[in-house]
C-alpha cells in the first residue's frame, strides 16, 4: 500500500488506481498488487506506520551503547534481538506471541522472490519534429 506519492500513484481509486509505469512494472515482476490508500484518509496506515515507529526506537535505544566493529556484528545483534521481540513477551490480546500468528496465517501464504532482481528502466517519449 503506497502512501499517494505523486511517484508512485497517478490517480487515486479505492479499487483501482492509475500507477506510475515503471512501478507497475515492478509490481508485476515481483507478482503483487498495488492497492492505494484512500485519498484523505491519512489514517489506513497510521497503526503500522506507528508500530514501525515504536519497534525503531526500541531497537535504537537497545543498540545504541554496545560498540561494533563491523557490519556483520551489528546485524547479528539486531537479528538477536528481533528473535527475542518475535519470540518473547505474550501479546495480551491474543495470548500468544508475534511469532505465531505470522507462522500459522502470513508464512503460509509467502511466495518465494523471483530468481532475478527487478532492474528499473526508464520510459522517456520523444517527439520527432
Amino acid at each position: 500500500m503506497p502512501d499517494n506519492a505523486n511517484v508512485a500513484v497517478i490517480k487515486t481509486c479505492l479499487y483501482e488506481p492509475i500507477v506510475n509505469r515503471s512501478y507497475s512494472d515492478m509490481a508485476q515482476h515481483y507478482h503483487t498488487a498495488i492497492l492505494a490508500a484512500r485519498p484523505r484518509h491519512p489514517t489506513d496506515k497510521a497503526k503500522v506506520e506507528a508500530c514501525v515507529g515504536i519497534i525503531e526506537r526500541w531497537r535504537v535505544g537497545r543498540l545504541r551503547n554496545p560498540t561494533f566493529y563491523n557490519l556483520a556484528e551489528r546485524n547479528d545483534a539486531i537479528a538477536e534481538w528481533l528473535a527475542k521481540l518475535n519470540d518473547g513477551p505474550v501479546l495480551r490480546q491474543y495470548g500468544r506471541t508475534r511469532r505465531q500468528p505470522f507462522k500459522e496465517i502470513d508464512a503460509p501464504n509467502l511466495k518465494p522472490l523471483p530468481g532475478e532482481p527487478w532492474v528499473h528502466s526508464e520510459c522517456r517519449r520523444y517527439e520527432i519534429e
